[in-house]
């Protein structure tokens, strides 16, 4: 049992070694009977209650109190550390190292000014947490404990404890041992909780990087440990902080979050962001509702999740350089997703992603790219190599990038010749030829002096692609058979009827019979399968409506009918200068909304005047943002019509109502729908 001294004894001891002028004590004789030295993992607070233990007070208020400490100065991070030296007899610099933050001698000048006010935010001196296993094997309580985000011992892989299981209050910094409550009861691990293996492993991390010298995680889940613990130590609690704002999805600033503490739920979501690196980060990223981190179907990706961008990637008070592999997982992020995603690039050559894996170029990337002059862009445009798409950036302005595939082009002056030489030497229509480089199925790997010529290369590889996988055979043209050679000189309804042919032959849509020579228009195929595929030919087109009658029809932009093919609004088919929307997907966006231009010239409004109103009664428009100078039209619902006039016709109603906003099923001559 500990011995401890008499009130009486202690009163007197201390009036021998201490008297008071002005409610200043001064130290005249400090030492005490025992005095431990401080322990290099261990914290201030923890030694004082450690050494409290050893001299056998009831409190560490006796050596705070005999130190010349006053009540005010106490349960700081900032608690000076020289008063504390004097009367245990130990040089200041060894409890200086126990301190926040933890830091060398060397550098004790200055740290206070510059590391506390932004170390305090991580800490909770005034709330202590022990784990009475360390406490048992080690001998002291650990400086780990006082941060925030410390709820568990990563050695056991337990967690801490912060109340009394006996009285039931929060643990205090005055109690008689290091292990007991100030009721006396003794703080067992009873009640402890077990952590999460991942939880563990962050907490581990953590750990390391404040002490540092410790040997790494064997398994750290997969948890980018080498990046984390070379981050500076304030850095990587201010990472840590700012993924427990979106792994939360709490809509609150940075700045209330960290007034918040941890819960076990919030660590083991931030341990979940970083296992299986950078796999658990995207995980988190998709989880992140675009509408809250930044322009919901913005094209890029830095503007789709602005917010995580701003406060993860764009910190200046994170040391340069030392949050890139988090910047290269976010780039990443951008590219594996696909559909048009732009991603920056300065943002690309920060963390050095070379341009080749990138689907979504701006103008000098795609140049760079294609071995072409910027002025020429055009070409590559019109060659069906990059198609053009409007990205918004932040400030509600578009931008024009192109999305390309994953070819890249080889420069090879020779083997290059136009179209008509080409498509002679195919034995193929112009038409055909060119029908397939739109359509993809002529693919462009290799050019000479233009962008737009064909090559030799490319040429054998797509009459190889077609012609080598059919047996030769003896039979020719017949009644139910045809060579491609005649099929080529009929007259189709579409201008890329002939080259959808083709492409229905190379998919296997069309199983030809064989050919009789090595040429395309030597393919043979069967008059029953041209006759179906002229038939659905026929009703494909019967539904597609060109973009320039879908523009007038919905009193809107050419350009804002293919935005609403990109969002989803309208089905069909949007390539550069070819589009063409369903019929039955025209008439259902058709019965929802209407166009807030038709709304204005049927009502005698102005634009400002219509959005006035809708604003008043609340209603929520459709924006759709196209065209390089970032044009927006907006729709409205056709429900809410009668806010403009309770005599508005409905939507089925037999006046003079523009075609575009009657439900009837929209009919077009064929002459109207030729392609």
């Amino acid at each position: 049992m500990t011995h401890r001294w008499p009130r009486t004894l202690f009163a007197a001891s201390v009036f021998n070694h201490i008297h008071t002028t002005k409610s200043i004590m001064i130290i005249d004789n400090p030492l005490l009977a025992r005095t431990p030295a401080p322990k290099p993992l261990e914290s201030l607070y923890g030694y004082v209650l450690r050494v409290s233990q050893a001299n056998g007070y009831e409190s560490p208020w006796h050596i705070f109190r005999y130190a010349g400490l006053q009540q005010s100065k106490l349960l700081k991070t900032t608690t000076p550390a020289a008063p504390l030296a004097q009367v245990v007899g130990h040089p200041v610099e060894a409890l200086q190292k126990l301190s926040w933050p933890r830091c060398s001698s060397g550098e004790a000048g200055n740290r206070e000014d510059t590391e506390m006010p932004h170390m305090r935010r991580h800490l909770d001196i005034t709330a202590p947490k022990i784990c009475p296993k360390c406490i048992a094997e080690e001998g002291f309580i650990e400086a780990a404990w006082d941060l925030k985000i410390m709820l568990g011992c990563p050695v056991h892989g337990i967690s801490l404890i912060t109340h009394c299981p006996g009285c039931g209050k929060p643990l205090t910094w005055f109690r008689p041992e290091m292990a007991v409550c100030r009721c006396g009861t003794k703080l067992a691990t009873e009640t402890h909780q077990t952590l999460q293996p991942r939880s563990r492993a962050l907490l581990s991390i953590v750990r390391n990087a404040l002490y540092g010298g410790l040997s790494p995680l064997a398994d750290a889940m997969g948890m980018p440990q080498r990046e984390l613990t070379g981050l500076h130590f304030i850095d990587l609690l201010a990472l840590l902080q700012r993924l427990r704002l979106f792994v939360t999805k709490r809509s609150v600033s940075s700045a209330s979050i960290s007034m918040m503490p941890y819960t076990f739920d919030e660590l083991d979501a931030i341990a979940g962001a970083l296992e299986n690196w950078p796999h658990g980060f995207h995980e988190m990223l998709r989880g992140v509702a675009p509408d809250a981190a930044g322009i919901a179907g913005a094209l890029s990706v830095r503007q789709r999740f602005q917010r995580i961008y701003s406060n993860l990637l764009r910190q200046k008070s994170f040391n340069l350089g030392s949050l890139d592999f988090l910047r290269k997982a976010f780039v990443e992020f951008g590219i594996s997703q696909g559909n048009g995603v732009y991603v920056d690039s300065r943002i690309r050559k920060r963390v050095g992603v070379d341009d080749n894996q990138i689907h979504v170029l701006n103008a000098n990337a795609l140049a760079k790219r294609f071995g072409i002059d910027p002025r020429t862009i055009q070409a590559v445009i019109d060659s069906g190599l990059a198609r053009e798409i409007s990205a918004q950036t932040v400030s509600g302005q578009t931008r024009t990038v192109y999305e390309v595939d994953d070819a890249v082009l080889t420069k090879d002056l020779q083997g290059g010749m136009g179209v008509r030489k080409a498509a002679a030497m195919l034995s193929v229509p112009v038409s055909v030829l060119t029908g397939l480089r739109k359509l993809g199925i002529y693919e462009v790997r290799h050019f000479a002096r233009h962008i737009r010529s064909y090559h030799l290369k490319d040429m054998e590889h797509l009459q190889a692609k077609i012609v080598s996988p059919l047996p030769i055979i003896s039979m020719g043209d017949g009644p139910d058979r045809l060579s491609l050679g005649k099929v080529f000189y009929m007259q189709f309804r579409s201008k890329t009827g002939k080259a959808r042919l083709v492409e229905a032959i190379i998919k296997g849509t069309i199983k030809p019979l064989g050919r009789i020579g090595d040429k395309i228009s030597n393919v043979i195929i069967c008059r029953t399968d041209l006759t179906s595929f002229l038939r659905t030919e026929a009703e494909t087109m019967e539904n597609l409506i060109p973009g320039s009658w879908v523009a007038k029809l919905l009193h809107c932009e050419v350009g804002a009918v293919g935005a609403l093919l990109r969002t989803g609004h309208l089905k069909g088919t949007y390539r550069t200068r070819y589009i063409r929307v369903q019929r039955d997907s025209l008439n259902q966006f058709a019965n929802i909304y209407v166009s807030c231009a038709w709304v204005e010239r049927t009502y005698g409004l102005t634009s400002k005047m219509t959005q006035m109103i809708c604003r008043e009664h609340g209603i929520e428009l459709l924006w759709v943002t196209h065209g390089n100078a970032g044009q927006r039209q907006p729709f409205i619902e056709r429900a809410r019509l009668g806010l403009f006039n309770s005599e508005a016709p409905p939507p089925n109603s037999e006046t003079t109502t523009p075609a575009s906003h009657q439900s009837a099923d929209i009919q077009m001559s064929p002459e109207e729908l030729e392609v």
